[in-house]
This record gives structure tokens, C-alpha cells and sequence, in this order.
């Protein structure tokens, strides 16, 4: 009888067992019906951690099922010991312990129907908080599947940006390339450039060595020249006669055909003119006084042609060749005249405005060549330039704009020349 019981016991303990694993196993079934395979998977560790603490739940209530089917076996014992309990001596022999036994077995009833109820609720407890738990398990894994979600569409959208950020650097590398070539290119032009900025100094240099010997040699061609002139003006003046160098050498011409320093035209005169007096016609020629009449002068100082009258100023003759002034005066002797020293600077408009450069007159060292001072008024504002030093090396010309005069080195600077027929003045 006590085996039967007991493997009673155990058969009944085995199958509530498995119907209680049955229903865990249920449930978590329909836990997992609502996941992928792949997402309950991912979330594995953490189910586990939630289904082992209800693991130990289940175990408690499998524990009172089974003091639940002893109990069950208890009453079917009572049952059948009471039902053998009135016949025979064995029944009588025992009945004082059946009764104890009974007694025992009733107030284990009791106590095991309080802690089924205590167990009951406590199952019904633990059946809510696993609802709850499996609520909230479910609720945490929508959770972080639609975090997942997420965290892959941010991965998409990271993916795209690092191909776009992979396309830019290749264009950047292109542009990189292309930059570095166009830089080649440059540096290779810069290369080119000054190459040819050297050769072009080179070229600057051999230019500037070629007009510094070529001014030189205009320095001394004018040098030459203006020795020429001199040496022609000299030789001149020594042929001269006496008469000659009184009538175009001296101020000290006869004062009935003398106005303002010229010489006058004796055209009209009428008595007979001394042998040998070179007269200045109107038309700038000049005549000798040969046995009491006139003939064409044919002397070393016979002006050139080109000269043009200019009323009560004589014969003016402007040379268009540029000199020095000790050239320039040397020419105007050469022909027949002098520097230009007029009484009036406004007078030879005609020979100064068309020109841009004025050209040399008869001043030096702050002297007209007839030994007068110039006067204040002819020089132009802040003239003279150069009030230090030896002035005698700086001589006058006429500046067109302003019809006055300016100074300038006598041996350096190049004009052209205003030539006067009239009078002659010391040379200085």
C-alpha cells in the first residue's frame, strides 16, 4: 500500500510537472510569435535573464501542486482505512493508532489547505508580475527594435554620406591634380618670365651702354662743332677790315643809321658812303661801299639767307639744329650775327610760340651779352633755378608758354638757337 502510494505521488508530481512546463513553454511561445527569429535572438540574453526568475516561480508552484496531490492521497487513506475500519481484530488492534494517525493527517489538511491558499496567492501573484514582466519585456523590445530600425536607417544615411563624402574627395583629389599642373604651368611660365626679364636687363644695359657712348659721341661731335664754329668765327674776325669790324664788329657804328643797337637800312641815303661800310638792308643783306656805290657783300660775315626782318629789331634767323649755347653762338657768329639780345622778350612771338622748346639767347652768368643785367621781370617765376655756385655756367632760354626767360648748364643742355643780325657783343 505505502509503494503504490508513493509511486501515486510521483507519477501525479511528474505530470503536473510537465503540464506546468507545458504552459511556460506556451507562453513563451507567444512571446516569441510576435519577434522575428533574428530579433528574439538579439534580445536572448535579456529574456533569459526574465524567464530564470520565473523558472523559480514555477518550481515553487510545482512544489504545493505536489503537496496538493499528497494531500489528495491522505484523504483517499482516511477513506479507505475508515471503510476497514470496523471489522476484524486487526482493525480493533489498531484503532487507537488509526485515530492518532487520522487526527495528524486532519491537522496536516489544514495546514496544507492554508499554504495552498498562501501559495495560491502567491502564484496568482506570480502569474501577474510574469504578465507584467512579459508586457513590459514586449514593450522593451518594440523598443529596441524600433531603435534598431532606427540605428540601421542612421546607418543607411551614414553609408550614403560616406560615398558622397568619397565622391567629393575624389573630385577634390582631381581638382587637387589639376591645381598642382596648372601650378607646374605657372611656375614654369614664372621661369620663362625671368629668364626674359634677365635678358631684357641685359638688353636694357647694352641699350644704356650704347646711348651713353652714342651721347658721348654727340657731346664731342657738339664740342667739335662748336670748336669749328669758333675757329671759323676767329679766322673770320681776323680777315676782317677795319671798316668791317666797325660797321658788324663794333657798337660804335655811325648813330645816323643806328635805332636801338641796329643797324639801320641806307637804302635811302643819299651822299656817298665811305669806302668799305657794310650796310644792312631791309630785306637782311648786306651791302659794301666800294668807290662811292654799293655791291653785294661778299665777306665771311655775310648773313645767311634765311634770315627774316623784324622791325626795329633787325634780321632774326632761328637754326633748328639742337646745341649747346657756346655752339649755338658760335653758329650765329658763323652766319653773320649773334645771340639774340632784344629789348623786348613779347617781340619775338613769332619765333617762340610755334616751337615747344624756347631756344637760346644771349644771357649768361645773369648778363645779356651787351653787359646789361637781365632785368627781374624777364625771368620766369622761380627763375633763375640756380642761385649758387658759378653762374657763369648757366646761360638764358626762352620758355614759349610764358615768353620769359629760364636758365640752364651752357655746356650740357641742347636748344635750338635764336640768331640776330644788327650788332656784335664782346664774346664772354
Amino acid at each position: 500500500m505505502t509503494h503504490s502510494l508513493a509511486l501515486t505521488l510521483v507519477v501525479l508530481s511528474l505530470t503536473t510537472t510537465i503540464s506546468i512546463t507545458t504552459n511556460t513553454s506556451n507562453t513563451n511561445n507567444n512571446i516569441t510569435t510576435n519577434f522575428t527569429t533574428n530579433e528574439f535572438a538579439d534580445y536572448h540574453d535579456i529574456s533569459s535573464d526574465l524567464f530564470g526568475a520565473l523558472d523559480v516561480k514555477e518550481t515553487q508552484a510545482s512544489m504545493i501542486i505536489n503537496q496538493m496531490a499528497i494531500m489528495h492521497m491522505m484523504d483517499e487513506l482516511k477513506e479507505v482505512k475508515l471503510n476497514s475500519g470496523g471489522g476484524g481484530s486487526r482493525g480493533t488492534q489498531h484503532g487507537g493508532c488509526g485515530r492518532n494517525v487520522m487526527e495528524e493527517l486532519s491537522q496536516l489538511k489544514d495546514e496544507l489547505q492554508t499554504l495552498k491558499s498562501s501559495l495560491t496567492k502567491h502564484a496568482d501573484e506570480s502569474v501577474a508580475q510574469k504578465t507584467s514582466c512579459v508586457r513590459t519585456v514586449r514593450e522593451d523590445l518594440a523598443l529596441v527594435v524600433t531603435s534598431q530600425a532606427r540605428q540601421r536607417q542612421q546607418q543607411t544615411t551614414l553609408n550614403q554620406t560616406q560615398t558622397t563624402l568619397q565622391q567629393s574627395q575624389a573630385t577634390l583629389n582631381r581638382s587637387q591634380a589639376t591645381l598642382l599642373s596648372d601650378l607646374a604651368t605657372i611656375h614654369e611660365g614664372q621661369t620663362k618670365l625671368q629668364e626674359n626679364q634677365v635678358r631684357l636687363y641685359q638688353s636694357q644695359n647694352t641699350l644704356q651702354e650704347a646711348q651713353t657712348t652714342l651721347q658721348e659721341k654727340v657731346d664731342w661731335l657738339q664740342q667739335s662743332l662748336s670748336r669749328l664754329l669758333t675757329q671759323q668765327y676767329t679766322l673770320g674776325s681776323s680777315s676782317m677790315t677795319v671798316s668791317e669790324r666797325m660797321a658788324v664788329g663794333s657798337a660804335e657804328v655811325r648813330s645816323d643809321v643806328m635805332e636801338d643797337g641796329v643797324l639801320l637800312s641806307r637804302d635811302e641815303v643819299q651822299e656817298e658812303c665811305p669806302e668799305g661800310e657794310l650796310i644792312l638792308h631791309d630785306n637782311c643783306t648786306i651791302s659794301e661801299c666800294h668807290q662811292g656805290s654799293l655791291r653785294p657783300y661778299q665777306g665771311v660775315r655775310a648773313p645767311n639767307l634765311s634770315f627774316s626782318s623784324l622791325v626795329s629789331k633787325g634780321c632774326v634767323y632761328r637754326e633748328e639744329t639742337a646745341l649747346t649755347w657756346d655752339a649755338s653762338r658760335a653758329l650765329c657768329v658763323a652766319k653773320g650775327g649773334d645771340l639774340f639780345v632784344p629789348g623786348d622778350l613779347h617781340s619775338l612771338d613769332q619765333f617762340t610760340s610755334i616751337h615747344p622748346h624756347g631756344p637760346w639767347v644771349g644771357v649768361r652768368g645773369r648778363y645779356w651779352l651787351d653787359g646789361r643785367l637781365v632785368e627781374a621781370e624777364a625771368w620766369d617765376e622761380d627763375q633763375p633755378s640756380n642761385d649758387v655756385g658759378d653762374v657763369d655756367t648757366l646761360c638764358g632760354w626762352i620758355y614759349p608758354k610764358t615768353r620769359r626767360l629760364y636758365d640752364a648748364p651752357c655746356h650740357t643742355y641742347t636748344w635750338h638757337s635764336l640768331c640776330h643780325i644788327g650788332v656784335s657783343y664782346p664774346q664772354r
